[in-house]
């Protein structure tokens, strides 16, 4: 059992509960901005240190690996070692997704979109209060209009649901699968395969960066 933390994350599941009932419909992409400026470290890289958390919530909540991978990464505070990435990948079902991870950035950011035919996901790490929201898409075309000057075709965001869940410490919940895996002999979603899939990603990643 390899400690991917987010896997274990109350609203990280409820996201994938979402998802799978088709409430937001076919899934269009997913997007991921984790940015903060600085820790610095020196064992590793940008790509390393943040990546490996999306692609593991990508993985999961998609039940799915990528096909095809790009990225683009740069040092900016420190030479030779990247502190900032764009990082694209497409999935099975044409699903396509970017993950922004930056040292050098200053606004802290950990938010994860899921974009679908009929709403999109938003969640936010930083937001205690409202980790999870729903937003419904919706289009509008207005009624009266003479000429094409006058027309008008809004896009809109529908009804905002924030979801309430009972929100546990992600550890707890991972110390407590630990055991139940024990006992029950069960095998964990976070497995040696599973967690091998995301090494072998980040590496490819690393390897054929721009």
């Amino acid at each position: 059992m390899i400690n991917h933390t987010f896997l274990y994350n109350p609203a990280i599941n409820l996201i994938k509960k979402i998802i799978v009932s088709g409430k937001i419909g076919k899934i269009y992409y997913l997007k991921a901005t984790r940015t903060h400026l600085g820790l610095i470290r020196e064992d590793v890289d940008v790509i390393w240190d943040l990546i490996p958390h999306d692609i593991a919530i990508f993985n999961y909540l998609l039940n799915s690996i990528p096909i095809k991978i790009s990225g683009l990464a740069s040092s900016f505070l420190k030479k030779n070692r990247n502190d900032a990435a764009f990082i694209n990948m497409k999935y099975h079902k044409n699903i396509i997704t970017n993950i922004h991870v930056s040292w050098a950035d200053t606004n802290k950011e950990r938010k994860i979109e899921i974009v679908g035919s009929k709403g999109r996901i938003v969640f936010d790490d930083l937001n205690n209060l409202e980790k999870v929201k729903i937003f419904e898409k919706g289009i509008s075309v207005s009624e009266k209009y003479n000429n094409f000057g006058e027309f008008q075709l809004n896009l809109r965001d529908g009804s905002i649901i924030s979801p309430n869940f009972k929100m546990v410490e992600p550890m707890k919940v991972v110390c407590d699968n630990f055991i139940k895996c024990l006992q029950k002999k069960i095998i964990p979603y976070s497995n040696g395969k599973f967690a091998t899939e995301i090494i072998r990603i980040v590496n490819k990643i690393h390897n054929n960066l721009i």
